[in-house]
């Protein structure tokens, strides 16, 4: 559940999932015009689009290869894209649209450098070389692993 005042504005969000991915957001709006929106992805897990009830695409969305939002166009999205939603996106994990970075709850991403920010906290094969270089990911393959 989200609760977002702008100005004289008030908007909130249920986030209804299934089997622990989002699969649809109930807004609720002050000035009225109440929506149910619901969640496609990805083989990732991305956030490809939002539809309504009646199947009408509302809203689309798209990530170069490094998780950096784009436009659905794939044209580099000037000012950065951002989901008039909800904030999850690349890998179905949080973007902070401000700082330009995604937050991956245990580290922070910084997809423009395609690097993360902060070091994994967790060393999982200490016998393994590549495990020892905290700030890489999945033996540096991103193109087909993923947390959930």
């Amino acid at each position: 559940y989200e609760h977002v005042n702008k100005g004289s504005l008030t908007t909130r969000r249920h986030s209804i999932y299934a089997n622990g991915q989002l699969v649809a957001l109930r807004i609720t709006r002050s000035s009225g015009g109440n929506d149910t929106r619901y969640v496609y992805r990805d083989h990732l897990g991305s956030i490809d689009a939002f539809t309504r009830v009646s199947g009408e695409v509302v809203e689309r969305l798209a990530y170069d290869a490094w998780g950096k939002r784009r436009q659905p166009d794939w044209s580099d999205a000037a000012g950065q894209q951002s989901s008039a939603v909800t904030p999850r996106g690349f890998t179905g994990h949080e973007h902070l649209d401000d700082a330009r970075l995604i937050h991956l709850n245990g580290r922070v991403y910084y997809p423009a450098l395609g690097r993360f920010i902060s070091a994994d906290p967790f060393v999982q094969f200490p016998h393994n070389g590549q495990s020892l270089n905290r700030y890489s990911y999945g033996y540096v393959l991103m193109a087909d692993r993923f947390d959930l």
